[in-house]
């Protein structure tokens, strides 16, 4: 998963359906046997996310998280995404976690955009935020200057990194298919119907 050239050929080989056909000198071929993948627009977005990770950062924070401590409705991946980039850090996403941030930033710089969007937050929707407690997590994090020049729009002026450009209408993380969906409880029915047609002892009785 961290090899991007395997991650690449995988990709392409999904891409077109390509497998190991026969050699030149034989006519016959192999059966395309991705094309009969039912998870193959899973594997698209999983490997996809993997190819665009950051591979020498290899921890990661969870927006809601980092959040949740604050008493804060969470900024949009995006915002913390051109914040960072703003700021002059690389960022990218975590294959197995939707919200999840990785970054070579220090723990001060994502401090430090969270305490801006809290101030942010605060001129807005002033109603919407709680009192950090005192002595707890928030008051302390809260209380600390903001030492970073946060800007949470798009960066001007220069592309944005191959890896946050989603234009291949590749779905990093699909929805399941259906409610519900996964393994199943063992199926009962069959046992249940043949209990039912037992004779009843009690039936004969009079």
């Amino acid at each position: 998963l961290h090899d991007k050239q395997v991650i690449q050929t995988a990709l392409d080989r999904l891409s077109s359906n390509d497998t190991e056909s026969s050699t030149p000198d034989t006519e016959s071929s192999t059966p395309d046997a991705l094309s009969k993948l039912a998870t193959k627009e899973r594997l698209k977005g999983l490997l996809t996310s993997c190819r665009d990770e950051l591979i020498d950062v290899p921890l990661y924070y969870r927006s809601p998280d980092l959040a949740k401590t604050l008493s804060l409705s969470q900024p949009t991946m995006k915002e913390i995404q051109y914040a960072l980039l703003n700021a002059g850090y690389r960022v990218s996403s975590y294959h197995k976690e939707p919200t999840a941030i990785k970054t070579d930033a220090p723990n001060n710089v994502i401090w430090d955009i969270f305490r801006a969007f809290y101030k942010l937050q605060k001129e807005k929707k002033p109603q919407s935020l709680k009192t950090p407690k005192e002595g707890s997590a928030a008051e302390k994090i809260l209380s600390k200057p903001i030492e970073t020049k946060v800007d949470f729009n798009r960066p001007s002026g220069t592309a944005l990194p191959d890896n946050l450009v989603n234009n291949d209408g590749v779905s990093r993380f699909p929805q399941n298919p259906e409610a519900h969906w996964g393994p199943k409880k063992a199926a009962t029915g069959h046992k249940r119907k043949a209990e039912d047609e037992l004779p009843n002892p009690d039936s004969d009785k009079q």
